[in-house]
């Protein structure tokens, strides 16, 4: 599905996985601001690993604090990151966004994630010509409509007919089901793994242990509560969730959101 929005200042077009990407490609979204808004954005913890095409400024990026004057970066790739984002701009924004799901990056990159987590690695830097060309196709195309067709072109072309790792589709699949409620020896058990073989391997596979995958999982499982709720009760959605207690809840949120839970929901809402 497609999605277009805009107004005089934003224009940003949005595209849900193709159903034969789905389960690799979470999402590409063209997007194009003349700048006039540039209070920024923070970025919570996600599961997607982010291919960024940029067309005009660069934008100003840091890890778990607001960003300085020399961390300036265009286009990019960033893995995954147990903390939030804080991004500003200094200009216009034009650009194309490829988010890849953890298998998706996986699959996409053929070498260790943990190459990018908690990264900014300059597109020149990744050792992938392809990804150079990309960008220059997508630079050239007249519209946003094009600049998504020869996305989705060149990710058809990359991942459909390849194997995903078996061993990372069940770790994975068991994160997600169990919303980060996992037990880590369970997960060893049914590998029959050693914890530190388990840790390496996801470490590799997604760039993350999977302690901390479970942790952003059931962080996001909170999210899912609280805005499924009217006026989020933060001591039932923690019970909910496994917390320990309500500080435990408030720890994650300020660690994966930057903000207290009540913080965080006003400045969603």
């Amino acid at each position: 599905m497609t999605q277009s929005e805009g107004s005089s200042a934003v224009h940003v077009m949005r595209s849900a996985s193709p159903p034969q990407l789905a389960g690799l490609v979470h999402r590409i979204t063209c997007y194009n601001a003349d700048g006039s808004d540039s209070a920024g954005d923070r970025e919570i913890a996600s599961f997607v690993v982010p291919i960024i095409f940029s067309f005009a400024d660069p934008f100003w990026i840091a890890f778990d604090r607001p960003p300085v004057m020399d961390e300036r970066i265009g286009s990019f790739v960033s893995g995954l990151h147990p903390g939030y984002v804080d991004i500003a701009y200094g200009g216009p924004i034009s650009c194309v966004q490829i988010d890849l799901t953890p298998l998706g990056a996986g699959l996409f990159f053929r070498r260790p994630m943990s190459d990018f987590a908690t990264r900014l690695v300059p597109l020149e830097d990744v050792g992938d010509p392809t990804l150079i060309d990309l960008r220059e196709r997508l630079g050239t195309a007249g519209t946003r409509p094009e600049r998504l067709g020869i996305a989705v072109a060149f990710l058809e072309q990359r991942l459909l007919g390849q194997p995903v790792d078996p061993a990372a589709a069940f770790i994975w699949s068991e994160i997600q089901r169990s919303r980060g409620a996992l037990r880590i020896d369970r997960l060893t058990d049914d590998l029959g793994w050693s914890r530190k073989r388990l840790a390496t391997y996801s470490h590799n596979a997604f760039g993350l242990t999977p302690k901390r995958l479970a942790r952003i999982a059931r962080f996001h499982h909170a999210i899912h509560l609280a805005n499924s709720a009217g006026r989020p009760d933060w001591a039932g959605i923690a019970v909910d969730c496994g917390y320990a207690d309500q500080a435990h809840l408030v720890r994650d949120f300020t660690t994966f959101a930057g903000a207290t839970p009540e913080r965080w929901r006003n400045r969603e809402s």
